[in-house]
């Protein structure tokens, strides 16, 4: 259904990996990206850099310095040789331990809605990304994907893993290790896969550029997109939380004045499925709401939908992305988020959406809130580097 293919990638060196290998781009505040760019000149953050509140800075004046940027480090000799193989990318933090195969995937096939979306994009980060593919001419940042879990794939990876890693980088927080993928292996894979649908887990707005850059591109290599395909078993899916921005607690209250409630100082034991959680500032408040799981309607009982239809639309008009909002990953204590958060508004407690009901809500073809997910361990830039032209490397 979906052709999966090895790509010609070239791996970052190992002395230079823990400098290049860049942290997640959403753990860094907007100033905090700043400071970091400017004191790491080394980290693939200098290549895939975006115009940052406060500045003049332009669409072209980011892509044209991540351009300098990646040449640079290729001129010093930051990556290695290219070698056209699936590879195994195992990622590992205090969440878990996840194992992908990274190759590339049809673009065609994402047109075909073979490669199923659950959140919608934004058409100024597709036109960002689309020129910093023109420009830059390489792909670092894999788009996450997922498929239904197979045991032939699964020990194919297994047999992978048994000699040592060609690459072991530890840095922000996350130990990454790769292993080339044997061409009988990769064959092996390859079939199992055919007529499987693959489930965009984290990279909508990079699937989207791809396609786009497809569309306006008579380049060869715009066919195929930098992929790191998971199990479904392996995939971890955290909360994703959010803040109503400069919103009283005296505001919040009011509106929510005719649904039943539960107060308290604590944090409660336990929360029903009809419920919704928030923290005031002060205390932490339990809404009841009618919430109706329905076959017809997989978004029904996701927290996040029922936040936004029931709640942020009809009490205080907020639109699905909405600058009112601010979005905090669930990586951390709810005791510690609320306390991170107090000050800045009402904090919405969300519980993470099931990788059941993810697949459910991509397989009817309908799309979830933006930030509806938070996935970790992620996938990072500048581990491995997919060249777009012939004499980049």
């Amino acid at each position: 259904m979906v052709a999966f293919v090895p790509l010609s990638l070239a791996l970052v060196k190992p002395e230079w990996a823990e400098r290049v290998v860049a942290p997640a781009h959403d753990s860094l505040s907007d100033s905090q990206r700043a400071t970091f760019t400017a004191t790491n000149p080394d980290s693939y953050l200098n290549v895939t850099r975006s115009p940052e509140p406060g500045t003049d800075d332009t669409v072209e004046d980011m892509v044209l310095a991540g351009k300098a940027a990646l040449d640079r480090l290729i001129t010093e000799g930051a990556f290695g040789s290219l070698s056209e193989c699936f590879y195994v990318y195992e990622l590992a933090n205090q969440i878990g331990v996840q194992r992908a195969i990274v190759g590339g995937v049809d673009v065609g096939a994402y047109h075909r809605k073979q490669i199923k979306t659950h959140e919608e994009v934004h058409p100024d980060r597709l036109e960002l990304l689309t020129r910093h593919f023109e420009v830059v001419a390489a792909q670092s940042s894999p788009i996450a994907l997922g498929h239904r879990y197979s045991t032939v794939v699964a020990d194919a990876i297994d047999r992978s893993c048994i000699s040592d890693p060609v690459l072991d980088v530890d840095n922000f927080g996350l130990r990454q290790r790769v292993w080339p993928i044997s061409a009988a292996d990769a064959a092996i894979i390859t079939e199992d896969l055919a007529d499987e649908p693959f489930y965009v887990i984290d990279g909508h707005h990079r699937i989207g550029t791809a396609a786009r850059y497809m569309s306006r591109n008579e380049n060869p290599a715009g066919r195929w997109t930098h992929t790191a395909l998971f199990a479904s078993d392996q995939l971890n899916n955290l909360a994703y939380h959010r803040v109503l921005k400069n919103m009283s607690s005296q505001q919040f209250c009011d509106a929510i004045a005719g649904f039943d409630q539960r107060r308290s100082v604590d944090l409660p034991a336990q929360q029903s499925d009809d419920e919704l959680l928030f923290h005031t500032g002060q205390e932490w408040v339990l809404v009841s709401l009618p919430i109706v799981p329905s076959a017809a309607d997989p978004l029904a009982h996701l927290d996040p939908v029922v936040l936004h239809r029931q709640i942020l639309d009809p009490l205080f008009g907020f639109k699905e992305s909405d600058n009112r909002v601010i979005y905090h990953p669930g990586e951390e204590p709810l005791t510690e988020v609320a306390a991170s958060t107090s000050g800045s508004g009402i904090l919405c407690a969300m519980r993470p959406v099931s990788i059941p009901d993810l697949l459910a809500v991509a397989d009817a073809g309908i799309n979830m809130p933006p930030k509806s997910t938070y996935f970790s361990p992620k996938v990072r830039s500048g581990l491995f580097l997919r060249p777009m032209v012939d004499d980049l490397l």
